[in-house]
């Protein structure tokens, strides 16, 4: 597996997120420098900066939440 040069912290509860989480899915599973962490607690978020912190990706994309995309 090559190593992340991106990754994305999703909210599942957010309005968008809930409706297009499949699409979002699938399109990333062909992605192989992309790291898909998703969250659905406030606690979650530290889970997944963990994981970001061990991969090093360059770019941090952050689907957070209605309004923040």
């Amino acid at each position: 597996m090559a190593v992340p040069q991106v990754a994305i912290l999703s909210n599942l509860l957010s309005t968008r997120n809930k409706s297009n989480i499949r699409k979002i899915r699938s399109l990333l599973e062909l992605e192989t420098n992309v790291f898909h962490f998703e969250s659905v607690r406030v606690e979650d978020i530290l889970v997944g900066l963990k994981q970001f912190n061990k991969t090093k990706p360059s770019i941090l994309i952050i689907s957070g939440g209605d309004g923040t995309i």
